[in-house]
């Protein structure tokens, strides 16, 4: 392992830190990967054991099985080993046809929660994810960090690029999850962070007169970009709409996991899968053609790994 190559063991440690406070609150675990429930407390000295029980079954419940970790790629530019998920959505849509994936200028909502760890944020090195083009103007639609540290960079290969934009993260050398998520109503690209749009001091947003997008239909890329920069922290609970969704809806859903029949879900990766190399898509609804990503990378040895998730999931 190089020097700059993330250390799992270390961030998975660090990490749990970071959350094992609000694990221990929320009481007992249902993660989705393996169904375990959670033993209730009984309490120890004096009564108001049923009262306990009662308020631990009742408490939020961790739902934050598994995550993908990205720990063969490098904070810098240039990787080697290209670890990502990379979903297909078949045949790209004929005259009259319509795809699962939000291109041209439909509306959309591409969000997930990611570990960042603090030498993550460097422009052009880490991208999260991207599907489209760089051709033609305004055909990509992806997430990457800020040339300057600690901001955000939502693009589109066009004249909705909005680099350098704050996160709003005081703290960001700091590993941690951080929930992003990048909409497209048809006028504005917006990004939230960890729910929350906030003109100059958190996220983005970015209108442009007479623009559209234009945005090719690819294959997505979970955790890079085609043309070399990877990140190389863990993903978990990826979700794709068709619909532009508000900041209202994004908060309310951001932290529980997902039916998956909501309206609008055209793709619901939850990373929960545990082994092997394919990420199943947990969309439910009637009808839809399930879109599974296949975990890749340039050798066995570099593809990503699964583990067990502390993202700030709950049961719903």
């Amino acid at each position: 392992m190089t020097a700059n190559r993330i250390d799992e063991t270390g961030l998975a440690a660090r990490a749990a830190l970071l959350l094992g406070l609000g694990a221990a609150l929320a009481g007992a675990a249902c993660s989705s990967s393996n169904g375990n429930g959670g033993a209730g407390g009984s309490g120890a000295g004096g009564g108001g054991g049923a009262e306990a029980d009662a308020a631990v079954d009742t408490g939020p419940r961790s739902c934050s099985g598994k995550a993908i970790a990205l720990g063969a790629n490098v904070p810098a530019n240039g990787d080697q080993a290209k670890a990502r998920v990379m979903v297909d959505f078949g045949a790209a849509p004929g005259a009259g046809e319509t795809s699962d994936l939000p291109i041209g200028n439909g509306p959309r909502t591409l969000e997930l929660w990611a570990f960042v760890p603090g030498t993550a944020w460097r422009g052009d090195a880490n991208t999260v994810f991207e599907y489209g083009a760089t051709s033609p103007t305004n055909g990509g639609f992806g997430l990457d960090f800020g040339g300057t540290a600690g901001t955000v960079d939502p693009y589109t290969n066009g004249s909705f690029d909005n680099d350098n934009q704050p996160s709003g993260i005081a703290d960001y050398m700091t590993d941690q999850w951080v929930h992003f998520a990048m909409t497209y109503d048809q006028t504005a690209v917006t990004l939230y962070v960890n729910g929350n749009y906030a003109m100059g001091t958190q996220g983005a947003r970015k209108t442009v007169t007479n623009g559209v997008l234009n945005t090719a239909f690819s294959m997505l890329t979970i955790g890079g970009n085609p043309r070399g920069a990877y990140f190389n922290g863990y993903i978990d609970e990826v979700r794709l709409w068709n619909v532009a969704r508000t900041q209202e809806q994004i908060m309310a859903s951001m932290g529980h996991t997902l039916s998956g029949n909501e309206a609008g879900l055209v793709g619901y990766w939850k990373l929960d899968d545990g082994d092997g190399t394919v990420a199943r898509d947990s969309v439910t609804a009637a009808g839809h053609t399930a879109h599974d990503g296949a975990l890749m990378a340039t050798s066995p040895a570099m593809l990503p790994t699964w583990i067990d998730s502390n993202a700030p999931i709950n049961c719903p």
